[in-house]
């Protein structure tokens, strides 16, 4: 690669990883004020590198400081949770939809559902908001955390619904459409 510099060339920076010409883009103030001699390319790759190998030593320093600055650290969410109350909220709300499962009255967080897609899989009516769509599961033992829940994404008036059909089971609504036919065909007397 040539570069072409009209300037002195004494003036000159150059990566002295890849030998490209230090500017204003591509060399940091923080680089520069340590004459540091690196792209910001090259000092990225050096870094992610460096966080790569050194995972559990940043990890051990992270949970020291913590530590130490742990009123600090809580003041720093508080503040972060009071800028960004419905940023925080939006995501909760998100991660409920899509990894918590109501089992018995208790929450049995990180399992994993079918993907929403905003209609009622019964009445087949769409759900602008998806908060409105209740994920329906059929087994207690697949509520699990990171198992796949089987089941279907129902509104609130279907899933009512579906759990009187679940109840009943399968002879029950066959007896129901049975004594409804014989009703309506007047071989049953009402009393």
């Amino acid at each position: 690669m040539i570069f072409l510099y009209a300037g002195n060339m004494d003036d000159v920076k150059v990566c002295s990883k890849c030998g490209a010409i230090l500017t204003e883009e591509n060399w940091t103030p923080y680089l520069r004020k340590y004459h540091n001699k690196v792209c910001i390319y090259c000092y990225r790759k050096m870094r992610n590198e460096y966080w790569r190998t050194h995972k559990e030593k940043r990890r051990e320093q992270h949970r020291r400081w913590r530590e130490r600055h742990r009123e600090a650290d809580r003041e720093r969410s508080r503040r972060y949770y009071r800028r960004h109350r419905e940023l925080v909220a939006k995501r909760a709300r998100k991660y409920e939809k899509e990894h918590v499962q109501h089992l018995n009255g208790k929450k049995v967080f990180g399992v994993i559902k079918r993907q929403c897609e905003g209609y009622c899989e019964v009445c087949l009516q769409k759900f602008p908001e998806p908060r409105k769509l209740v994920y329906h599961h059929w087994f207690d033992e697949d509520v699990q955390p990171g198992k796949l829940v089987r089941g279907i994404w129902v509104c609130r008036a279907c899933h009512c619904f579906v759990e009187k059909l679940d109840a009943l089971g399968q002879d029950g609504v066959e007896r129901y459409f049975k004594l409804k036919q014989r009703i309506c065909n007047g071989d049953v007397d009402a009393k």
